[in-house]
């Protein structure tokens, strides 16, 4: 193995292991101001991120595993075992975050009520920038790597890219603070309207912000 693949292989583990633990820390928080405001919009995100962490946890399976050395049942080696998990991850990603927050989206819509002690959402929403930031940002220096040795546009690099966790990575942590400003701007809305149905909105956002 080169040694340029083998400096991918660990800032990509390194990139999914920030977003794993990131996401669980930020799924307890998520869950907790749930728990206290029963805001669809914060429940949504409770599930997005509990399915980031269990999607960088599947794609870190299928790195590992491809490097099993080849066998008589696999002679070619595991090297696919990126390709069939990444595919697992996309499933995922509809199962886990984006019918449930549809769903409670909906629900909310058409039963609203503005979401209690919203303080508790800003509080979470806030702490949970900061840890989305975090993994972002260490997704984002090990693709700078990946491009500094492999020339070209980004949208090229995010084609192009023979290894499909990174970009996996990079597109999941992007939509989370995507998602924790859609999920701001709902609880806001509701609040200042004393209308639950922007809460509802942006929970149904978020679910489609997970389909696209």
């Amino acid at each position: 193995m080169s040694r340029s693949h083998t400096h991918d292989d660990r800032g990509i583990r390194r990139a999914l292991m920030a977003g794993i633990f990131a996401n669980l820390g930020v799924a307890v928080v998520k869950f907790a101001a749930f728990l206290a405001t029963r805001s669809a919009a914060m429940l949504a995100e409770s599930v997005h991120s509990v399915a980031d962490s269990s999607n960088q946890l599947l794609l870190l399976v299928g790195l590992i595993r491809s490097k099993k050395a080849a066998d008589r049942l696999h002679p070619l080696g595991y090297n696919v075992e990126r390709y069939f998990w990444s595919f697992v991850v996309a499933v995922n990603i509809f199962v886990l975050g984006a019918v449930v927050a549809i769903y409670e989206g909906v629900h909310k819509v058409l039963d609203p009520h503005p979401p209690h002690d919203p303080i508790w959402n800003f509080l979470a929403l806030g702490l949970a920038m900061v840890f989305e930031g975090y993994a972002l940002r260490i997704a984002w220096q090990e693709f700078q790597h990946f491009r500094h040795e492999n020339p070209g546009s980004l949208w090229r690099n995010l084609r192009d890219a023979k290894d499909l966790a990174l970009p996996t990575v990079l597109f999941e942590d992007s939509a989370a603070l995507v998602g924790l400003l859609l999920a701001a701007a709902g609880v806001t809305l509701s609040m200042v309207t004393h209308n639950g149905m922007w809460d509802g909105l942006a929970s149904i956002l978020i679910g489609v912000l997970l389909l696209s």
